[in-house]
């Protein structure tokens, strides 16, 4: 075995311009996987963190039937003490409890239909972007983590637009409580959120959590709990540190309406999202999957044209006893190496030039840009090293190679010893 080896790295430098023009095919695919798989694994990073920080959250805990069908009387009871609890938790980034429900918005003269959304607001702001959004007046005040005791609104400037009203009037907003009963909410409008999207800014209605406990009949209680974590994919359906905290700070009954509580992800909450990133995935990986049947039959052509030139090194080492297998198994050794070689170097250059290149971000133009900031998206994509696309391309390259260089030396079974000791240098 050690006679193949010392043979096998002999004949890969027996031509070293075609051993280093082989391998830097090998190089080049590893590292073009790796930096636009991180690239591409990057932006749906910012997909569903800012998708997530608009409303749901990465984590959304409330009850089993509020995620398909969210009535006003699926309450949690107890669910600003869940989010203490879960903000306590080193895992977790952020978390607050929200109640929400649709409403009537009105002035003295026009009526809309409005989300009612009531928020903590000293942490909606860790959890979503919104209030970032506001382009007129303020965002809801705060008095340490208590929500502020005034009658206060942050509404759509399209919500605006519609009812006539501007910072500092008077808003009136009529919804049905959980028993059924009329709720009725009156707040002045200390701020005007422009978000980018005019569906959410021609509906949404943001109050204290308190004043909306209030007008709803909530005594206390919220619909839901968004939780963000530094990296979505921490979030699961069965975190101990969640099921532990529902467990220890819900207040259930056998009759509760809505069902027990349920942890929702982010892929459930957001369907569409988790459409585009799939969709992404297939049409990227046939694309990959081009570029590496083309690297591949390149390297392929490269051993098939090194068989031809070493015929004769074949028929006289076959002459002399050498079995196909044992020269098929040297070959497969050199082409092993020769990947091995190259995957290495590419892995290198690829995790290098992806960590800066992440770091710095990548622009979208100006034109872009601008588009971007109306959705209060970030102007230039960061991303980071993949780490487990190395191992992957790198095995990729080798699996290939592997294979083309097995189907090349199918032809030394097939030689005839006598006519390849005659051929031709």
């Amino acid at each position: 075995m050690q006679l193949v080896w010392a043979l096998a790295w002999r004949n890969l430098w027996r031509n070293p311009r075609r051993t280093l023009l082989s391998a830097g095919a090998v190089a080049f695919m590893v590292f073009i996987l790796i930096f636009v798989v991180s690239m591409q694994y990057g932006s749906y990073d910012t997909m569903v963190n800012h998708g997530a920080s608009v409303v749901h959250g990465h984590v959304q805990i409330q009850r089993t039937d509020y995620v398909d069908e969210p009535r006003v009387r699926f309450v949690l009871e107890g669910a600003q003490a869940l989010a203490t609890r879960l903000r306590n938790d080193k895992s977790i980034k952020a978390a607050t409890a929200r109640a929400m429900s649709t409403a009537l918005a009105s002035n003295e003269e026009t009526t809309h239909g409005a989300m009612v959304i009531g928020v903590d607001p000293a942490n909606e702001s860790k959890v979503s972007w919104l209030p970032r959004a506001v382009d007129e007046g303020r965002y809801l005040a705060t008095t340490g983590n208590r929500t502020a005791p005034a009658a206060e609104a942050v509404i759509g400037r399209v919500l605006a637009k519609n009812l006539g009203l501007t910072v500092g009037d008077e808003i009136v907003l009529l919804g049905v409580t959980p028993e059924d009963g009329m709720a009725v909410l009156i707040a002045n409008i200390v701020g005007l959120i422009s978000s980018g999207q005019p569906a959410l800014d021609r509906a949404l209605v943001h109050v204290p959590l308190g004043l909306f406990q209030e007008a709803f009949e909530m005594q206390g209680a919220a619909h839901s709990v968004a939780v963000m974590y530094d990296d979505f994919n921490d979030a699961s359906a069965d975190s101990d540190v969640l099921n532990n905290a529902i467990a220890d700070t819900l207040k259930e009954t056998a009759d509760t309406p809505g069902g027990p509580p349920n942890v929702a992800l982010w892929n459930r909450l957001m369907p569409e999202i988790q459409g585009a990133i799939d969709s992404d995935k297939a049409s990227s990986g046939v694309l990959y999957s081009v570029l590496v049947i083309l690297v591949t039959f390149s390297i392929a052509n490269t051993f098939v044209m090194m068989l031809f030139e070493r015929t004769r090194e074949f028929g006289t080492l076959l002459a002399m006893g050498a079995k196909p297998l044992t020269l098929r198994g040297t070959i497969q050794l050199e082409t092993l190496l020769l990947a091995a070689i190259g995957g290495l170097v590419g892995a290198l250059l690829g995790a290098l030039t992806t960590y800066f290149v992440g770091q710095a971000g990548i622009s979208l133009g100006a034109e872009a840009e601008s588009v971007l900031a109306q959705f209060q998206m970030p102007e230039r994509i960061h991303f980071g090293v993949l780490w487990k696309a190395l191992p992957m391309a790198v095995l990729l390259m080798i699996c290939t190679t592997q294979l083309a260089a097995w189907f090349a030396t199918q032809r030394v079974h097939r030689m005839q010893i006598v006519e390849a000791i005659r051929e031709e240098m």
